[in-house]
């Protein structure tokens, strides 16, 4: 029988301890809006995982991240590559760290759903720094893909960088002044041309003690 859930219940980290706990072998799907996710369980250790275009230890990262989506663990015999080589307590450690770092630094950025554009005062000096190595190559790989549509949300996946990368190359941009929010009317008009809609994410509430333990108990039942 598979475990199944939502993330809006019950966060990545919680999951991926449960199934460690009770050492299990089989696949966990976790499927949003935003990618599908699958990790590899031998024993309770995961030993592989893709997570949209990341693999390894940076999916796990990218899961851990995750506040929206559905999640099933289906015990079976796996048969996939060895991409995480480190204990379930390393990984979790480093991706907690990442996820909290995110976090303060989504603090400081506007929301997921802002469109962002090139500062009018900056475009000329931005090409330049970009040109002759003043800027780094992730706020590069940015700032060429910022066009007054895309959300700071699609800046991030469309670059293709580890999230914990992407939100800081966001944050540099922004902090020097390179990159703006555009005018909630101008956003607006440009996700409307852009045929994107608003990503209105519910906040997920902490799973109780009780909620643990049936989960828990659920997991060690498989």
């Amino acid at each position: 029988m598979a475990l199944t859930g939502s993330l809006q219940e019950v966060e990545p980290a919680d999951v991926l301890q449960l199934i460690s706990m009770a050492r299990k072998t089989g696949v966990l799907t976790v499927v949003s809006r935003q990618d599908r996710a699958q990790v590899y369980f031998q024993d309770g250790q995961p030993v592989h995982a893709t997570c949209g275009a990341a693999s390894g230890e940076e999916a796990i990262y990218n899961l851990l991240s995750r506040s929206e989506g559905d999640f099933s663990f289906e015990p079976s015999p796996i048969d996939c590559p060895v991409t995480i080589t480190v204990d379930v307590q390393s990984v979790m450690l480093e991706g907690v760290r990442r996820v909290d770092h995110i976090r303060l630094l989504k603090g400081d950025l506007p929301s997921g759903d802002a469109v962002l554009n090139v500062a009018p005062e900056w475009p000329e000096q931005a090409e330049c720094m970009s040109e002759d190595g003043r800027m780094g190559t992730a706020e590069r790989a940015l700032l060429a893909l910022v066009d007054g549509q895309r959300t700071v949300a699609e800046l991030v996946q469309a670059s293709g960088l580890p999230e914990i990368d992407a939100h800081e190359a966001l944050h540099s941009l922004i902090s020097q002044g390179h990159v703006v929010e555009d005018e909630p009317q101008v956003a607006d008009a440009a996700k409307q041309l852009a045929g994107v809609g608003r990503d209105d994410r519910v906040a997920s509430a902490a799973p109780s003690a009780e909620d643990i333990q049936r989960l828990l108990e659920r997991v060690a039942s498989l």
